[in-house]
């Protein structure tokens, strides 16, 4: 079994400010690749992940084995266990009533706040904050698998001040004080670890992850594919005498980890051009890597040769100002002489990004081009039937005549949303220094031609795409593939042999002939 220790640490968001996004990581999607081709995978977690179960309920993830360090550290004898609470579960007080509000349940007693319960996105209890005299001084932090699983205390100031981890029946096992970091444990379970306190909670990642290893796993017929980063808990030294590849992703900092792989003699893999580049730097051309995307080509080829219109689809992911104003500004002048008939979508993968734009664009809009209409709806796009029987001036006229240019924008938060899009795009424009790997796969499978600034493994210049040095090339470029459909054909082909090539077939083959 090929067994996964990836980087995890962070906690579900409370779903009142969850924002709903694609969640990147080099566990996760290699993950899905070798389980969509039916490979035998396990994780191996290291960190307190309370809401673990959830997390990979949400990514569509669903290990054969799942191990993980504070499940041993906390006494849990069998970690498939689940059961589903609901407030009437918990001990209140008699006369207590809850207020229900459109994001959480907030509970009250003698006119007193008692708690507020906080959720996830799933509508499972995330934790449940509870308050004395108007002051926030415990938190109740749930288990996704349906049990209490630790007490984070505050003192007068609502200052965070000790965490006490328990076990599924409620007795305490371990308590992690925050000024120093100290971990200490109860003696009525001290037969279970080598010591009474420990210096902090990697000592006694330290102590349990070995014994976890050992337990569960056999170095003769397991494998590990173990994140390289820097908020990596796991030593690579306890997975000693397995076949072992490090995985250095850019969906993590990995430069403070890169020393540890001094002597390391297992496999390295990179995930993209940039990080590949960046490892040899720090540890040397003579080291050897392989370089496999997360992210597989699907081959789901799009429609929009088919539409008379032709999209362009500008990504503003990572733009510095002057840049997304440079680049809109000469996208805005080349839609108002509407040449080939040609609209334009932005996506971003954050609504701050996309407001900016917008912004930008009805600041280079409002002098010059009256007609660009950001995200209108088709009531909006009608022509103005009050001008009909007015007098006009020879302006108006012209106003009233011209066709509305609309402008969209769209924030991916979901694979489909980034799909649907590329579905009817003719070029993709992303000039980003550091170009989103997952979007040019998808551009790829699509079969829609881009356009970058910097090389990339996805795209090969006058294959399935253009690198230009200036953005000032931007218009010359677009002319490559919308003036004719002799170059953006030639995009199409060398597109499906590139998805031949990042197959998930293709990329699994890599995988086994690693070791």
């Amino acid at each position: 079994m090929k067994y996964f220790v990836p980087a995890w640490q962070n906690e579900l968001d409370d779903w009142a400010f969850a924002v709903d996004r694609l969640k990147f990581d080099d566990a996760i999607n290699n993950l899905k690749i070798f389980m969509r081709n039916d490979a035998q995978c396990g994780v191996i977690v290291s960190e307190y992940v309370p809401q673990l179960t959830a997390q990979l309920n949400e990514a569509g993830l669903a290990p054969e084995k799942l191990l993980t360090v504070f499940d041993l550290v906390q006494g849990v004898t069998d970690p498939r266990v689940r059961q589903v609470l609901d407030l009437p579960d918990f001990n209140w007080p008699r006369g207590t009533w809850f207020e229900y509000d459109p994001f959480r349940v907030v509970a009250y007693c003698d006119d007193q706040k008692l708690a507020q319960v906080i959720f996830n996105v799933r509508g499972q209890i995330l934790r449940i904050e509870r308050f004395a005299h108007d002051k926030h001084f415990q938190d109740l932090v749930m288990d996704s698998r349906g049990w209490l699983s630790c007490l984070q205390n505050y003192d007068e100031q609502e200052q965070l001040v000790e965490r006490v981890f328990l076990d599924p029946a409620g007795s305490w096992r371990v308590k992690e004080r925050i000024a120093d970091g100290r971990v200490f444990v109860n003696p009525w379970f001290a037969k279970d670890f080598n010591a009474p306190a420990y210096q902090d909670r990697q000592v006694l990642i330290d102590e349990f992850l070995p014994r976890l290893i050992k337990q569960n796993l056999d170095a003769q017929q397991d494998e590990i594919i173990f994140t390289a980063a820097d908020q990596q808990r796991a030593r690579l030294s306890f997975f000693n005498g397995f076949k072992i590849a490090a995985v250095i992703s850019r969906w993590h900092a990995f430069e403070e980890f890169l020393p540890r792989l001094n002597n390391f003699t297992g496999q390295l893999v990179t995930d993209s051009a940039a990080v590949d580049a960046r490892v040899h730097e720090l540890l040397g051309n003579e080291r050897e890597t392989l370089l496999l995307p997360i992210f597989s080509a699907q081959f789901h080829l799009g429609h929009s040769q088919e539409q008379l219109e032709q999209t362009i689809l500008l990504v503003v992911n990572d733009l510095t100002p002057a840049e997304l104003r440079a680049v809109l500004a000469r996208l805005l002048a080349r839609l108002d002489q509407a040449r080939f008939n040609e609209n334009l979508k932005l996506v971003s993968y954050d609504d701050d990004q996309l407001s900016r734009a917008e912004e930008t664009i009805k600041e280079l809009a409002q002098d010059h081009y009256p007609l660009i209409m950001i995200n209108p709806t088709p009531e909006q796009l009608k022509p103005n039937e009050d001008l009909q029987d007015a007098d006009l001036t020879p302006d108006m006229e012209d106003l009233q005549t011209a066709q509305p240019i609309p402008i969209y924008t769209k924030r991916i938060a979901q694979p489909k949303d980034l799909l649907t899009i590329l579905d009817s795009t003719r070029v993709l424009v992303d000039l980003s220094m550091a170009p989103d790997d997952f979007i040019q796969m998808a551009a790829v499978s699509v079969g829609v031609p881009q356009i970058n600034r910097t090389v990339s493994e996805l795209v090969t210049h006058q294959q399935n795409g253009l690198q230009i040095k200036q953005i000032s090339q931007l218009d010359q470029a677009l002319d490559y593939y919308l003036g004719s459909m002799k170059h953006w054909n030639e995009a199409l082909v060398s597109s499906v042999a590139m998805i031949n090539r990042y197959s998930d077939e293709m990329i699994m083959n890599a995988w086994q002939n690693l070791w």
